[in-house]
């Protein structure tokens, strides 16, 4: 079970071994949700590295949920920096858009 330790606590992730030519896609779920509301052929993909997670409080990721948006979006920036995967592509669903939204103005 990979778990990346953050700054924000521990955030489960799955990854796939698609090429490092283009930035990683970043998954960011919706509420109530988990990495697994991704569909296979997405998270599995081939043509891109790709890191699904689960944010804190949701599905394998043990950290208490968060009350605001603004939280999850340091979480998730807090994810990305622990596996310094530099420049990426902030793909979110529902909730997850608005993180990604939000991590997008705070961290261009």
């Amino acid at each position: 079970m990979p778990l990346a330790d953050t700054s924000q606590g521990p955030i489960f992730y799955t990854r796939s071994q698609g090429p490092r030519s283009s930035p990683p896609l970043l998954l960011v779920h919706g509420a109530a949700g988990s990495h697994i509301d991704w569909p296979a052929q997405l998270r599995r993909n081939l043509w891109a590295q790709t890191y699904a997670l689960d944010l804190p409080g949701h599905g394998k990721s043990p950290a208490f949920g968060s009350l605001t948006i603004e939280s999850y979006a340091d979480a998730v920036y807090a994810f990305a920096q622990t596996l310094g995967t530099g420049p990426f592509v902030l793909v979110g669903h529902s909730m997850g858009s608005a993180v990604a939204l939000e991590l997008a103005c705070e961290h261009p």
